[in-house]
């Protein structure tokens, strides 16, 4: 009797750890999601090109728009990404487990269309959709301000 017990209990402990580890397998590692949002940046030129990618950590800006909360591996969300610069635009990235995709706000009818995609798809309550869409007018209506208070140069 008691060994049947313990063979249950290591059966459950052993599948528990299994399904824990699948788990894992499908988030991405905050290192990846740090890199993928340099990489963007730098195509942006926001960023100068660098091999060392670790440089740029500790400026990136990647902030769940709901809630304010920085962005980790676990959760899934919308998150405002830039750098810590003055007068820089800031960009929209999207996480669903290892899915990382990142917009320009510059097109708000490309990036609503986006947003609704992103919503629909993760099935998000109709509460933190209304939050989402002020969040990303608000961020739009934030890139342009910002457009005019970098000055122009004697070129343009």
């Amino acid at each position: 009797m008691v060994k049947r017990v313990l063979l249950s209990f290591m059966i459950v402990f052993v599948v528990s750890c299994n399904s824990g580890a699948k788990d894992n397998e499908s988030k991405i590692d905050i290192g990846q999601i740090e890199d993928t949002a340099i990489n963007f940046l730098m195509e942006q030129q926001v960023l100068e090109k660098s091999l060392d990618k670790k440089k740029y950590y500790g400026n990136l800006l990647l902030i769940e728009l709901a809630t304010d909360k920085p962005i980790d591996s676990e959760d899934n969300g919308i998150y405002r990404l830039g750098v810590f610069k003055s007068h820089t635009k800031e960009y929209l990235l999207f996480k669903n487990n290892r899915e990382i995709e990142i917009f320009e706000v510059s097109n708000l009818g490309d990036c609503i269309e986006n947003l609704f995609v992103f919503l629909n798809r993760n099935d998000v309550d109709k509460n933190l959709r209304t939050i989402y869409i002020e969040k990303v007018i608000e961020l739009y209506k934030n890139n342009i301000d910002r457009r005019r208070l970098v000055p122009k140069s004697d070129n343009s």
